[in-house]
């Protein structure tokens, strides 16, 4: 091996061994050509660069202040032909070749002479630039050269990827520090919220719990004591509950005493009026279903059922369910499993059924309106809400109930009620109970400027009253025909049209009613009037 042999490896060595030790990208150009230049005794050297978008090459240059950057077209002048043909050449005199392109010297001032090129090719063969050598100090560039020029390129190449790699790398794992920084941050704040959150809302609930307790049922009348009582001792338990009332007494109220004074006051207490939903929805609402189980179900969809498991599920008017759909009702009662529409598989539920009604359902299971096995299966204890005119004594303590409520919603200084009004609103029948008590005082405190007198009181609770709830005017006869009227209008709205119910209530024998109703030319039940 020739002394200039073993000089040119010897130099190819070290300049490969300090390129490997480099991994920065642009100080890694930047040796690329100072490496070179030394090894292959130029004055000057271009490393050029391949730009996919624009199919050029673009320079990086060392020594050469008077450029910042030059660009050829692949297959432009010398480095662009050896870009497009892959080939490494030398050329002793680039005036003489053709694809010399003389501008950069034009506008530099350098004179260049001689000229070896070799492209930088991974090891898959793709060209990712071109290294460009100027001007030997001593002679032209030999084939020699050009091989050590071939050479250095290679594993030039080789280190331009790996560095590129290294530095992609190296940014992408600066993202995903900077992204796992965020995400941390992103759910220690989110964490913190949802504690504020489960914080309100176990504060909710222990204010609902509060709120909903037994003795919190509003009412000194014997038969609301014994409810209180009452109350309290089923709530203890998982029974069924069967609470009767007529529409406005607080039946709903009553579900969630008994919810939130049980074990199961953590869960949920969901509600649902079966005669508020389509018979067709009513399935669907209280089982769930699956995506395409009819038309309109674009997703499966979580029944009543199963968003009340652990907690209590409250059925408002249950008498006016179907008997096809009571039947549903039982076989999820007596299984503990429920099955939603379109779903082959049962699934299992927890729930502690609350059932209401206002009819008779004693009456309606008689006439085969009402199942007697879903009639047991609800009816294991019942309660009972007495009419807000059954416990008149009830009606002050009521209203300045509501009052304290309206004052403290409202802002507004707490109104207070008249004698004389206190009268006509205690004698007033309320069909409407409780919930038309309520309405009644919100509006008269509404109209009234801090005093509430009977000119405050709506038309329907003064009726005929005077100032001290008696009627004015008319015949005693009159009087009597408008009263007795209007219980058997009150009494059958309360018993859906059904006469024995009706009857009973009144204290009079079905057939005497029949006549009555008659009399007053009011409609039956399943009649117009």
């Amino acid at each position: 091996m020739s002394e200039r042999a073993t000089r040119d490896r010897i130099g190819l060595l070290r300049a490969a061994l300090a390129l490997t030790q480099e991994r920065d990208v642009e100080k890694l150009l930047g040796r690329i050509m100072d490496e070179v230049t030394r090894v292959l005794d130029a004055d000057r050297s271009t490393l050029f660069l391949y730009d996919s978008e624009r199919r050029e090459l673009f320079s990086k240059i060392a020594q050469r202040a008077e450029v910042t950057e030059i660009r050829l077209p692949i297959g432009r002048g010398l480095a662009g032909h050896v870009a497009k043909t892959g080939t490494a050449m030398a050329v002793d005199d680039v005036y003489d070749d053709p694809r010399f392109t003389p501008e950069t010297d034009r506008s530099t001032g350098y004179r260049t002479k001689t000229v070896a090129c070799a492209p930088l090719l991974t090891p898959d063969g793709r060209t990712v630039g071109v290294l460009e050598v100027m001007n030997k100090r001593e002679g032209v560039f030999d084939p020699d050269d050009v091989k050590l020029l071939t050479a250095f390129a290679a594993f030039s190449a080789v280190a331009i990827e790996n560095a590129r790699l290294y530095d992609e790398d190296a940014r992408k794992s600066m993202q995903i520090q900077a992204l796992n920084r965020q995400l941390k941050d992103a759910l220690e704040r989110q964490t913190k919220r949802l504690a504020n959150v489960e914080q309100e809302l176990e504060s909710s609930k222990r204010e609902l719990g509060e709120r909903f307790q037994a003795r919190n049922i509003v009412g000194r009348a014997p038969a609301m004591v014994e409810l209180q009582r009452l109350v309290d001792r089923v709530a203890g338990t998982d029974a069924p509950v069967l609470i009767q009332g007529e529409s406005g007494t607080g039946k709903e109220l009553l579900a969630k005493a008994i919810h939130f004074g049980s074990r199961r006051a953590a869960g949920e207490f969901v509600a649902e009026n079966c005669a508020a939903v389509a018979e067709t929805l009513l399935e669907a609402e209280l089982f769930g279903h699956k995506k395409g189980a009819f038309t309109g179900a674009d997703r499966d969809r979580q029944g009543l059922f199963e968003i009340a498991s652990g907690g209590t599920l409250f059925l408002d008017e249950v008498g006016d369910m179907s008997l096809e759909m009571q039947k549903k009702l039982l076989r999820a009662l007596q299984e503990g499993e429920i099955r939603p529409v379109g779903a082959r598989d049962n699934r299992k539920v927890d729930v502690r059924i609350l059932a209401a009604t206002n009819k008779d359902l004693d009456v309606m299971m008689k006439e085969g309106t009402f199942r007697e096995d879903l009639y047991y299966r609800l009816n294991v204890v019942r309660l009972r809400l007495p009419a807000l005119r059954e416990r008149r004594e009830d009606i002050p303590i009521l209203v300045e109930f509501f009052l304290d409520q309206i004052a403290k919603e409202s802002g507004r200084p707490r109104a207070t009620v008249s004698d004389r009004a206190m009268k006509a609103l205690v004698r007033h029948g309320w069909p409407g109970n409780v919930r038309e008590l309520q309405n009644e005082i919100r509006r008269a405190a509404i109209m009234a400027d801090g005093l509430i007198d009977p000119e405050h009181l709506s038309p329907q609770v003064l009726g005929s009253a005077g100032a001290d709830g008696m009627p004015t005017g008319g015949t005693l006869k009159g009087a009597k025909l408008a009263l007795e009227r209007k219980m058997i209008e009150a009494a059958l709205k309360r018993t859906g049209g059904n006469v024995a119910a009706a009857a009973r209530e009144l204290g009079v024998h079905r057939p005497q009613l029949s006549v009555l109703i008659g009399k007053h030319k009011l409609a039956r039940k399943g009649e117009e009037a």
